[in-house]
């Protein structure tokens, strides 16, 4: 997941792309790791009645 990032994260800096895209199924170690660790921000997220995660949309800060 670091090398992932530090991929997506060259480019952010060197570009004018401003969105990496991340999938990910639903895991709780996985979200904290983008949106605690890594600065990534939650703007969307669409969640069933049993609190499963079916999309989100997270933008890296």
């Amino acid at each position: 997941m670091d090398y992932a990032l530090s991929i997506g994260s060259e480019i952010y800096d060197r570009t004018a792309l401003r969105h990496i895209c991340v999938d990910w199924y639903d895991n709780k170690n996985l979200k904290e790791f983008y949106c605690n660790n890594c600065g990534f921000k939650i703007y969307q997220e669409k969640i069933t009645k049993n609190g499963k995660l079916i999309s989100a949309f997270y933008k890296l800060k």
